[in-house]
This record gives C-alpha cells, structure tokens and sequence, in this order.
C-alpha cells in the first residue's frame, strides 16, 4: 500500500489565527508583549513548548514561567481552537480524490495531541485518515522521525512507498529523517523559499496539482483515479 502522511497546521488547515490568538493571550495574562499574526507564520510550527519560548522575552525563559504560559496557552486554546480555523480551499477534494484512489492517510502533527481528534473531527477529516497522532509526552517532536516511523509501521508501510506533506523546513526534516520522499506546499505559512532551502524533493501551489503529483508518483491501480492514465 502507498502511504500519504500530512502535517496539519498549515498544510491541511489555516489555524495561524487561532494559534496566534491563544498564544497572545498567554503572554498578555503575564504581562509580556503580544506579537502580530503575521509573526506567528515563523514562531508555530515545533510544538506549544517551543512557541511559547519563543515568542516570550528571554526573562521569561525559567521553567515556572513558561509553565504559566503553557496553562494559560491551553485554557484559551480549549476554548478557541475552532473560532477561526478552516481546510484550506482545495483540500476537501484533493483527500477525496486520494481516498477512492485507495491510498492510506495519516496526518501527523506537532500539536499537542489532545487537540488533533477534536479538529480532525470537527474538519471532517476523519473519513480520509487511517491514523492520526498529535504530540505525546512519550515520543520526541517533529523533525525526529520516531513518531512518522511508528506510524508507518502501525500502517504496514514502507519507506519507499511513503511520502510526508507539510509547509516548513521541520516537515521537510521530518521527511528526510524517516527516509521517505519531502513535499512541500507553498500555500502554507512558510512559502516556496524556505521549502526549497529545506531540500524539498517536490514543491507544489495548490491541493490539485498535490493530487496529480502523488497520483503520479505512486501510481494507483484504482479506476476511480481521475489521474490514473495521465
């Protein structure tokens, strides 16, 4: 079987607002400076604990602060995870065309992990996905590749017949350090730039020309494949 893997945020989803929103409130409720949500598209992206270092001023760096933050982050987060987050135009079509062409999906994020069935669930994603895993304490964030291998392994899937998709160099890591293929996508938040010095072995502009790539690249014996004989 060819095994599709994505990243979430950014990639599948447009979460920058919310994520932004909910880290923003964190620093506000301790009286660290906010940051624009353009910002965010450089900040999220390596886990909650390593964005709310980032975006808090180096006097906060101690770990009773940052876990002051990390508790602020979340109980604004539960709340508003879903006010502003949505499948990128495109995507809805493309997972459906992947999915009656008989591929298996997994969606694999840096997100903490209790919020990933929620928003698979409520983006009506769960149809598409074989698996999908968030964040565990237990295993190390992307780009180790140990949370991808077991996910392949969970899937009956080898490396050469496995691809993961994301918007930032850390999925292009993640992707080289599993030693499977890298694809990029350029509407995320990152942008072609970064996917290209990340070593990218493809780059694609939009959900459609995902779905012919991977079609084509791991060609599918399905006759509901619309790009089977392209």
């Amino acid at each position: 079987m060819k095994l599709i893997l994505f990243d979430l945020d950014g990639t599948l989803a447009d979460s920058l607002q919310d994520l932004a929103d909910s880290c923003n409130y964190a620093l506000q409720q301790n009286g660290f400076p906010s940051h624009p949500v353009e910002d965010y598209r450089y900040l999220v992206g390596q886990g909650v604990d390593r964005l709310l270092l980032d975006a808090s001023p180096e006097y906060a760096h101690d770990a009773q602060q940052q876990a002051t933050l990390k508790q602020a982050f979340h109980q604004y987060y539960h709340q508003h995870f879903l006010d502003s987050t949505h499948l990128y135009p495109g995507i809805s079509a493309m997972l459906e065309i992947l999915h009656h062409a008989g591929y298996k999906m997994g969606l694999l994020s840096n997100k903490p992990d209790a919020f990933v069935a929620p928003i698979v669930e409520a983006l009506s994603l769960s149809p598409y996905l074989d698996a999908y895993a968030g964040q565990r304490n237990d295993i190390p964030r992307k780009p180790d590749p140990t949370a991808a291998l077991q996910m392949m392994a969970q899937l009956g899937c080898f490396a050469a017949d496995t691809c993961y998709i994301g918007d930032s160099n850390v999925d292009m890591q993640t992707a080289q350090n599993a030693g499977i293929r890298s694809i990029g996508v350029s509407w995320g938040f990152r942008g072609r730039a970064e996917l290209e010095q990340s070593g990218a072995d493809d780059i694609v502009d939009t959900p459609a020309q995902l779905a012919a790539l991977l079609t084509s690249i791991f060609p599918s014996q399905s006759k509901e494949n619309p790009y089977a004989n392209q």
